[in-house]
């Protein structure tokens, strides 16, 4: 366990004596300042979690308080004061301070605003890791595929995101629909908002009614409290309906009237319910029974994703992000991989069918990372366990041909796309790494696999 390192930064030896006391109990590592250019110091070398402040150090708490926000380290701030509606005080709280402790002050109300203080900076610290953790995850890079059908996708949903029209997304299960859903509110205007997702096929059709719209829960007494739906708990939000097909008629209804009510500005008030409506579907609710009319309303844009069978030169990228996503939950950099897969491997992955798509090819990827003894994942190590998956066999969902590797066996055509963009780049290795979706690690590996030199033209 790390030991929690503090500053004390008063002029009171008595305070001081408290704090340090309090602070040895808790196992931290104590360091003390007694000037502006102390801590400064202290801020650029020192790595402290925590730092208590006197408010008659310095005739501008605001700024030493703010800049002690902005070190690196970010450590929580407990201000000390005699006087808790003092000017000082109340500055140096405005400017960040975590909390206040009033002095003269005891030993176990110290550790008390110490332990408080703290657990208030870890959770700071795991929303700001989940912040970026959501835009690393539903960034559009995280769309994985140079094909032409998922660059036209990336295209419509850089602009569709900013709009606020209904969005159907279309696709086989697994194939990602998920994935857009989120991109397209983390990208949209609405992203400080929630995103709330109701699973269509998860839920009994009797309910879907009550949890879409909410209830009203009457009591013996005669009381009747109103239950929130999911629209409202989206209001500001986005609201996204999974596997649409599952609606019951009678709600078909009752949400296409509540459409209409949400657009409905004609009488120039705002509406009661601001909520973007996002939508999936695996079915083709054009010809299923389903209200053509909600079908319109929800269908402002719709996206089809293709199977990933139709896209088969997007699975060496593909296998190459999983195989960093796989590397990174373990705790290790996202930045590369140190798997890769055998040209027999991915021979075998480029050429299975996929019926359970991205989803399945997760499943796969994540499989053979944990089963494989080297650094290279061999072809008996990518087993497939759909129960779609013909036994034994491996299915071609399209002919291989007709995607975008040239001619010749599968290594060869490898080796030769990975030439080409060398070639193309002047043999720079990390342009050449980024066209290609791999890690430069990875690259050099696979041009010495692959005996590539670079050609020299005698003048």
């Amino acid at each position: 366990m790390n030991t929690i390192s503090t500053m004390i930064v008063v002029k009171d030896n008595q305070i001081a004596d408290i704090i340090s006391k309090a602070a040895g109990e808790l196992n931290h590592s104590l360091r003390r300042a007694n000037s502006e250019a102390d801590v400064s110091r202290e801020m650029t070398y020192g790595r402290h979690e925590l730092v208590f402040i006197s408010s008659d150090i310095t005739d501008d708490l605001s700024s030493l308080i703010s800049s002690i926000k902005r070190s690196a380290f970010q450590p929580a701030v407990i201000l000390i004061s005699d006087d808790d509606s003092s000017v000082q005080t109340v500055e140096g709280l405005r400017s960040g301070a975590d909390d206040l402790l009033i002095a003269p002050a005891t030993v176990d109300r110290v550790r008390i605003l110490i332990e408080r203080a703290l657990e208030n900076r870890r959770m700071r610290q795991d929303l700001i890791n989940l912040r970026s953790r959501m835009a690393w995850q539903y960034g559009l890079d995280n769309i994985v595929g140079n094909s032409l059908a998922m660059r036209t996708l990336k295209e419509s949903l850089t602009h569709l995101a900013k709009t606020e029209l209904t969005v159907l997304i279309t696709g086989e299960s697994g194939a990602g629909k998920g994935l857009i859903a989120n991109v397209i509110h983390q990208r949209s205007n609405r992203r400080r908002m929630p995103m709330i997702t109701v699973n269509c096929s998860a839920i009994p059709s009797r309910m879907l009614g009550s949890e879409i719209f909410g209830s009203q829960n009457s009591s013996a007494e005669g009381y009747t409290n109103a239950i929130p739906g999911k629209l409202e708990e989206a209001n500001g939000g986005t609201l996204l309906l999974n596997n649409i097909s599952k609606l019951p008629m009678d709600v078909q209804s009752r949400l296409l009237t509540v459409i209409g009510e949400i657009k409905n500005v004609s009488d120039g008030n705002r509406a009661k319910l601001d909520v973007r409506i996002l939508t999936t579907s695996n079915q083709n609710l054009s010809s299923s029974g389903f209200n053509q009319e909600l079908l319109t309303a929800l269908s402002g844009f719709r996206v089809a994703i293709p199977a990933l069978r139709d896209r088969a030169e997007d699975i060496p990228l593909l296998v190459e992000r999983l195989l960093r996503e796989n590397e990174y939950d373990s705790g290790k950099s996202e930045t590369t991989s140190n798997l890769w897969t055998s040209a027999k491997a991915m021979e075998k992955l480029i050429t299975y069918s996929w019926p359970e798509n991205v989803r399945e090819l997760k499943s796969v990827i994540k499989r053979a990372s944990d089963l494989v003894r080297g650094d290279e994942i061999q072809a008996e190590e990518i087993i497939f366990t759909s129960k779609f998956a013909s036994s034994g066999t491996i299915g071609i969902g399209r002919n291989i041909e007709s995607a975008d590797f040239g001619s010749g066996s599968l290594e060869t055509t490898y080796r030769n796309r990975i030439l080409k963009s060398l070639e193309e780049n002047d043999w720079n290795f990390t342009q050449t790494a980024n066209e290609l979706g791999i890690g430069r690690t990875t690259l050099w590996r696979k041009v010495k696999k692959f005996n590539l030199r670079r050609e020299v033209i005698s003048m």
